[in-house]
């Protein structure tokens, strides 16, 4: 079967792709002319140049395929992307949208994020039936637009199925999403650890809920994709374990880290760049965000195998042999 993938050069993409290729299907890609091949180098794909924004080079690369996992985003958590986050998110995400329905592709899988479900003030365990509360938090209401987008084209006739990962740790995080705190850890940067949770799983099994999604998720519903749900603290403590350094005994209070994500917004502004955390991030990490993946479990067969510590010694192992550190 021939398949086309979006954001194949990225951490999530680029092991999707790899599985794609040893489970035998023909893959094609789209991505940027200058994006960086490496981790995908080496496999028989099909390469194509263009972008999201681009319709004709969208249609282009889908000739003659079944199916498409959609995987391409863009990551970035301050205020001052905004603008480019609804462009490359929302609008990039219509145009796929758009070019799958008039190619007659069979299928589509996007990727979201489970932030799209929202977050809670106390340890509560919530799932896709959740009211969104994240409208504050520019990432997570892009992609919670672009689950919007995707259920318009589905009551015109488009087949999608949205996955919503929780955060991913493994290896092949190229751009340091997850494993920022990792790398901070690393670098002696992490001093204390914030009050809320999280729950964690690894790419390897993010690929896994993707390919059951694609063969049994149905049209119009979206999957949470979670392993573990962890406190902030026991992430902490488990990333400090793998690098053997003491964890940090102290809790971050809500002042301080405002005021942090305050200034690294301000400074973000000022040169241009994604400083982090940014504000929205500080405000998340307070927050908990525990989701339940039993809808998954019960319609795909979804069945992460990889533990969080696990996961997180791959993460470190792969920055080591990358020389992230």
């Amino acid at each position: 079967m021939k398949i086309l993938v979006t954001g194949a050069t990225g951490f999530t993409g680029g092991t999707l792709v790899r599985r794609l290729c040893d489970d035998g299907h023909r893959v094609s890609i789209l991505r940027r002319e200058k994006s960086d091949c490496q981790r995908i180098e080496h496999l028989n794909i099909e390469h194509h140049i263009g972008d999201l924004s681009n319709i004709s080079s969208l249609l282009k690369s889908m000739e003659g395929c079944e199916v498409v996992y959609h995987t391409a985003a863009l990551v970035k958590q301050g205020i001052k992307f905004k603008k480019k986050l609804n462009d490359v998110n929302v609008l990039g995400s219509e145009n796929l949208f758009c070019a799958s329905f008039k190619s007659g592709v069979r299928k589509v899988v996007a990727m979201s994020s489970a932030t799209t479900i929202g977050a809670t003030s106390h340890p509560e365990v919530i799932d896709e039936d959740f009211s969104f509360n994240l409208e504050h938090h520019p990432y997570a209401f892009s992609k919670w637009k672009m689950e919007q987008v995707a259920w318009d084209y589905c009551e015109k006739g488009l087949n999608i199925v949205v996955v919503n990962p929780t955060t991913i740790f493994g290896a092949g995080d190229n751009h340091c999403n997850s494993g920022q705190v990792l790398l901070n850890a690393k670098k002696g940067k992490l001093f204390a650890y914030p009050p809320g949770g999280n729950t964690v799983i690894d790419v390897n099994d993010v690929v896994e809920g993707m390919i059951a999604a694609m063969s049994k998720g149905r049209r119009g519903h979206r999957y949470i994709l979670g392993n573990e749900r962890l406190s902030y603290k026991a992430i902490t403590e488990i990333i400090f374990n793998i690098i053997k350094r003491k964890p940090p005994k102290h809790r971050l209070h809500k002042w301080l880290l405002y005021v942090v994500g305050m200034g690294n917004d301000a400074l973000s502004r000022l040169i241009g760049k994604d400083m982090y955390p940014s504000l929205p991030a500080v405000e998340m990490s307070y927050k908990f965000m525990y989701y339940n993946s039993y809808k998954a479990f019960r319609e795909l067969g979804f069945k992460p195998v990889v533990s969080i510590e696990e996961s997180i010694r791959h993460t470190h192992q792969w920055y080591l042999d990358s020389h992230h550190f």
